[in-house]
């Protein structure tokens, strides 16, 4: 695996390369003021954030985390699994997601290394890992290991922003699926993450304000 996307340093050396790969995000790359680092800590709690934000707005996503960490402060597994699903439900959180993170929860107790041994991993074991919990699905497990563990070479070609800024980049305008996405992507290896990155940024200048998932 290459180099962790760990400081801005990291991803001054990325775009550099990118640039070189792939010249239409030249331009992109240089109507950008910064291109943010979006890192956030490994961890249930982070992971748990993730999950919160699912198909959901930035904003609804944020009024209700703020309702979980009112109730429980730090999330934990511990705290979440003597929790119930009700409970969760009454916080804001589907029955879905209330499950999910139920399940996720005991899983990390039944396995506390299971998150950290992700960071290890290269993307498709760290991908196949996380998806095989209950609940979780490729755009969740592919932003945690982009934001939280840090691999440079993970693209959520699901993800709703990165679609229409790809749309507005690369597609005459047209949001392109998911499987056309993810084989356009495949010129940004061994720097997805980055690319990724650049997009969300775009689409926030494009939209005008701050639509990232994290």
């Amino acid at each position: 695996m290459n180099k962790r996307i760990d400081s801005q340093a990291d991803i001054l050396l990325a775009v550099s390369d990118l640039k070189k790969r792939d010249p239409l995000l030249v331009p992109i790359i240089e109507k950008l003021n910064h291109i943010p680092l979006r890192r956030a800590e490994t961890g249930f709690e982070s992971l748990a954030n993730i999950i919160t934000s699912q198909l959901i707005s930035r904003a609804a996503a944020d009024a209700i985390w703020e309702k979980q960490k009112a109730y429980f402060g730090f999330l934990t597994p511990q705290n979440i699994a003597q929790s119930t699903e009700q409970k969760l439900r009454n916080l804001g959180l589907s029955g879905a997601k209330a499950t999910t993170l139920l399940g996720v929860a005991n899983k990390l107790i039944d396995s506390p290394e299971f998150l950290t041994l992700l960071e290890q991993h290269n993307p498709d074991k760290a991908l196949k890992e996380l998806i095989s919990l209950k609940g979780i699905g490729p755009w969740t497990a592919e932003v945690y290991l982009l934001s939280c563990c840090g691999h440079p070479d993970i693209f959520p070609a699901g993800d709703i922003a990165l679609r229409t800024a790809s749309g507005h980049a690369f597609f005459d305008g047209v949001q392109p699926d998911q499987k056309d996405l993810r084989e356009y992507s495949k010129r940004w290896a061994p720097w997805r993450s980055v690319a990724a990155r650049i997009l969300w940024a775009y689409y926030a200048d494009i939209k005008n304000f701050d639509k990232n998932p994290i």
